[in-house]
């Protein structure tokens, strides 16, 4: 089982932002995350950017995360909704704040 963090404050501020439905999903996934760190059918996939970055989808809503295997850590370093801006930027920076 692994443990579930946001990067920075940013991050719960970034949650705080969506609306009800929104959140429960969020929610759904962080719970989802934290018995399995690549779940399949939350479309799973790296960033291309960064491969250290995975990201999986709910509903409109993205989370880009690190696993840390050794630890057993999944670090959230944004959440944001579906657009074509949340590709554009360098997702080294989300986790820096760590």
């Amino acid at each position: 089982m692994f443990t579930v963090k946001f990067a920075s404050k940013r991050v719960e501020k970034e949650m705080s932002a969506f609306n009800k439905e929104d959140r429960l999903a969020i929610e759904r996934v962080i719970q989802e995350l934290s018995l399995n760190p690549r779940p399949i059918h939350l479309d799973y996939g790296s960033v291309n950017r960064c491969t250290e970055v995975k990201r999986v989808k709910a509903k409109r809503v993205r989370l880009f995360y690190m696993i840390d295997e050794k630890r057993e850590v999944v670090q959230i370093g944004k959440i944001e909704n579906r657009d074509s801006h949340c590709y554009g930027k360098d997702p080294r920076e989300w986790f820096r704040a760590s």
